[in-house]
């Protein structure tokens, strides 16, 4: 290619490079082009090659890589001695290889920075914070986005942060601007002092709605943080709510802390079963949480008992407030009874207890039934009822009754709910003192709800003589006569002798004498029983009968009477085991034509002596 192809040298320091300085050919467009070795080559081979002229370093790394240059190397000219290059080594935080009950693995702060004081805490769940990345730790960062979501995008979580510390400081603030206002309006007289008090008496009604708001707010900020935690428990990790702000949501923080759930949780389910065994601690009305059973409704219903649930659900019912005391430094530190599960800090069980124990034992009433009890129940008067109930409108919860003298409960309401109530008088089976304890009588009721409560007695455990529109839910039934409805005491009006419309669900009866009982006395005025759903119902240790429907009540031998008709009695999924030589799964005696329309399907109990006996055979049911 001839001297106008030379390549021009430059050097610097110690590596030499050739750049190509482009000169002008022949061709057609008159452009100047940059020719590489390889194109010179091929255009004049006998051209004399250039020459790089280059310093060769071995690295020696950790994970020696310079084999896999071994296969790469080139002929060189005149090659050099080869220099060892030592790179320096990285400086790297040692990373934590464990955690101890109680430890704060993390705190978050809020990101957001524009107007703190008015917009809530903004946390950004794509945000991973390294340290729950550390080893020792087996929370994955799709887990911590996912947890995270169900925070921020709580509105619970959103009202907490914009209304807890502000809605008494707003209020007060408007409260003293109205009187400023007042003060300087030019009023006087009556009318200024009128106002004055209609201010005192609206500014205290505000006070307390405020404190009742800021309760709500933070029982609903705790049910949400246990929802997170529920999903964090498997990997140790509690969350946990900071909130030391007044004005500014800067100071709402996010506590990751490292705690092992599992013992905590054991001795709580512990302590729960003991309590199951005695009452007198008191600890079903303070706990404050729902075990209901889980229903599997399809072609056949399948009943999931939650009990076992109940030790989880206490431990999260208070974990928030454990992590917030454990964030400020507020728990005892060391415990005074010792660190249980936490060397040095007062642990989630140990706190449960505490807050337990500080709740009152709720309404816990004595009949004293030991004085009457005599085995004859209400043959002999004078035993008095121990609680009756007359209203139009009421909730009545958490109401403990121990050791009732004769019916236990009398219901003659309108529009009445009973909540989580417990009736205990287990101690009337010593020497089988205890009778005519019914549990619920309802001699009258229209819209009655009775749920989530538990009798231990020596007769019915609930019973419905008039009304309609009732639900009976959640019952946990101890040997009682069973889920009964009990028609025609009346001699002389239809309508006292008239149930209807009435739904008995997802209860529990052991160790009774019957499980489901309908029954008309024979000797009562005209009368019907219509529309009864029996659903859900699970029994055990039953001696007499699983379930029986009787016309013939209370001789239980003479012919059947049809003056009260039953019609539309539906059973579903009713399921049990039974017990003892004269237990039998069902047993039907019905007048002519006085039993009409029932359906019964999933219905099996089992282990009787005896073949179930029929006088009217349920369409879905093989009597």
């Amino acid at each position: 290619m001839g001297d106008n192809n030379t390549p021009k040298k430059i050097e610097d320091s110690q590596v030499s490079a050739v750049i190509p300085i482009p000169q002008e050919t022949g061709s057609p467009s008159g452009q100047n082009w940059v020719k590489f070795d390889e194109e010179a080559s091929r255009e004049n081979k006998n051209s004399p090659a250039a020459v790089i002229t280059t310093e060769n370093v071995q690295v020696n790394l950790d994970r020696s890589l310079s084999r896999s240059t071994d296969g790469n190397n080139v002929a060189v000219l005149d090659p050099k001695p080869l220099r060892n290059v030592e790179l320096p080594i990285a400086t790297v935080e040692p990373i934590r290889q464990g955690f101890s009950n109680g430890d704060i693995i993390v705190t978050l702060l809020p990101v957001n920075t524009s107007f703190p004081w008015i917009t809530p805490a903004q946390f950004r769940p794509e945000l991973v914070p390294e340290e729950l990345m550390a080893q020792g730790l087996t929370l994955t960062v799709e887990e911590y986005v996912q947890a995270m979501e169900l925070l921020v995008n709580d509105v619970r979580f959103t009202m907490y942060n914009v209304c807890y510390k502000r809605v008494l400081v707003i209020w007060i603030s408007v409260a003293f601007f109205v009187l400023l206002g007042l003060l300087f309006s030019g009023l006087t007289g009556l009318t200024l002092f009128g106002l004055g008090i209609g201010w005192l008496i609206l500014n205290a009604a505000a006070i307390f709605l405020s404190m009742y708001l800021k309760f709500r707010l933070q029982r609903n900020l705790e049910k949400c943080m246990a929802h997170v935690n529920k999903q964090l428990l498997r990997h140790k990790i509690v969350l946990a709510l900071d909130d030391r702000g007044k004005i500014s949501c800067h100071k709402v923080n996010l506590c990751f802390i490292y705690m092992d759930s599992a013992p905590c949780i054991a001795h709580l389910q512990t302590a729960i079963d003991q309590q199951d065994r005695d009452h007198s601690g008191g600890w079903e009305q303070r706990m404050d949480i729902t075990a209901q059973d889980i229903v599997i409704q399809g072609s056949r219903t399948t009943r999931l008992s939650r009990k076992q649930e109940r030790a989880t659900l206490l431990y999260l019912r208070y974990l928030s407030r454990w992590g917030r005391d454990r964030a400020r430094g507020h728990l005892q530190s060391p415990p005074a009874s010792g660190g249980r599960h936490c060397s040095s800090l007062t642990c989630p069980c140990q706190f449960v207890e505490e807050q337990l124990h500080c709740k009152p034992a709720g309404s816990v009433l004595d009949g004293q039934g030991a004085l009457w009890w005599d085995s004859k129940g209400g043959a002999v008067p004078g035993k008095p009822y121990m609680f009756e109930i007359d209203v139009t409108g009421g909730l009545f919860e958490d109401i403990f009754l121990l050791n009732c003298p004769h019916h236990c409960v009398i219901i003659s309401s309108t529009d009445l709910t009973l909540d989580r109530w417990t009736i205990d008088v287990s101690e009337g089976n010593k020497n089988n003192l205890g009778h005519n304890t019914d549990g619920f009588d309802i001699i009258y009721g229209q819209n009655v709800t009775i749920k989530n409560s538990t009798v231990s007695n020596q007769d019915d455990c609930v019973a419905i003589n008039r009304g309609q529109d009732m639900l009976i839910s959640g019952m946990d039934c101890t040997g009682s006569h069973g889920l009964s409805i009990s028609v025609g005491f009346s001699k002389h009006s239809f309508l006292h002798n008239r149930v209807a419309n009435v739904v008995i669900e997802n209860s529990v009866l052991r160790d009774g004498d019957n499980g489901i009982h309908v029954k008309t006395h024979t000797d009562g005025y005209l009368g019907e029983i219509r529309n009864i759903t029996y659903r859900n119902i699970r029994m055990s240790g039953i001696r007499r009968f699983g379930a029986q429907i009787q016309q013939n009540y209370p001789s239980g031998s003479g012919p059947p009477v049809g003056n009260i008709p039953i019609t539309n009695l539906t059973f579903s999924n009713i399921t049990g085991t039974m017990t003892g030589k004269n237990s039998m799964p069902v047993e039907i005696t019905c007048a002519e034509n006085a039993c009409i329309d029932w359906s019964w399907s999933d219905v099996s109990i089992t282990h009787a002596a005896k073949r179930s006996n029929c006088s009217y055979v349920p369409k879905g049911f093989d009597c």
